[in-house]
């Protein structure tokens, strides 16, 4: 979920980028001289097609609270195909024209949503075919000059660099969550050692200790399952500590339900789990 709301965040970003797009494409390239004609002009026509699915995606992002991951490929297929196509139909014997910043900003974002290597490469291959098929379509030439070709293999890279990019080791303050966990279960851990305590117990008191300090909380907790099919919960609130044997449970209560997890997680403030001080 955490995931999901962070390309909800990006994607608001994205929004705004879309409307620079149009902004371009309206007011700096000056096709609004003859409101008339507008609909006259086939470029203009996917202008304000394109305008009518960023207010779409604008309200979707100003009212939803996640963005799953079929959306975001959605949005960024249409990105890519849309940029691409207005570039290539833009008037003009060469893609340095307003449209070619959408086209910049549409590669970077498919970079930044962080799909898979493979996908990220289609949707390279998308943009330079739909810029360089586009041209051809509209001019009957093929845009074979250098300058294009230069043009068209930059902007193609762009995914694929901004997808580098993010794959790059975290570095000076950058947050490592997974590090600050096993530093603090490291740390947990030394201090055991130290007492020269190794009991088991012990062990599960030291890795709530490390919960409670990455998640910074005072209270954490660690349910371990036993054999009979109940629950043993270890429980460290500041310095106390505390153990509660729990009997094998229903399907309708609590610790049914985590029980039935059945892979390490970790439960915040934010998971519903219908109960009142968790």
């Amino acid at each position: 979920m955490d995931i999901d709301r962070g390309r909800l965040i990006q994607e608001r970003w994205l929004s705004l980028f879309r409307w620079l797009l149009i902004e371009a494409c309206l007011v700096q390239g000056q096709l609004l001289q003859d409101p008339r004609q507008i609909l006259d002009q086939p470029l203009v026509q996917l202008v304000v097609a394109f305008m009518v699915y960023t207010l779409l995606v604008t309200l979707a992002v100003a009212f939803r609270r996640t963005w799953p991951v079929p959306l975001a490929y959605t949005t960024a297929a249409i990105d890519s195909l849309a940029a691409g196509v207005i570039t290539g139909w833009w008037p003009g014997e060469s893609f340095a024209n307003p449209a070619l910043l959408g086209t910049v900003m549409a590669a970077v974002g498919v970079g930044i949503r962080r799909f898979v290597v493979f996908d990220t490469f289609a949707f390279s291959l998308l943009i330079a075919v739909a810029m360089f098929a586009t041209r051809f379509i509209s001019t009957f030439e093929l845009p074979l000059s250098e300058r294009d070709s230069l043009v068209i293999a930059a902007v193609a890279l762009l995914p694929v660099l901004a997808r580098a990019a993010t794959l790059a080791p975290n570095q000076g303050t950058r947050d490592d969550p997974m590090g600050r966990l096993l530093g603090s279960g490291r740390k947990a851990m030394s201090d055991l050692d130290s007492a020269g305590r190794v009991e088991a117990e012990h062990l599960y008191y030291g890795a709530a200790s490390a919960l409670a300090a990455y998640a910074d909380c005072s209270i954490a907790g660690l349910m371990i399952r036993e054999p009979n099919g109940g629950a043993s919960l270890y429980t460290v609130a500041g310095e106390g500590r505390q153990v509660d044997r729990l009997p094998p449970p229903s399907d309708e209560t609590l610790v049914g339900r985590l029980l039935g997890i059945r892979e390490a997680r970790i439960f915040g403030r934010r998971d519903d789990l219908g109960t009142r001080g968790l």
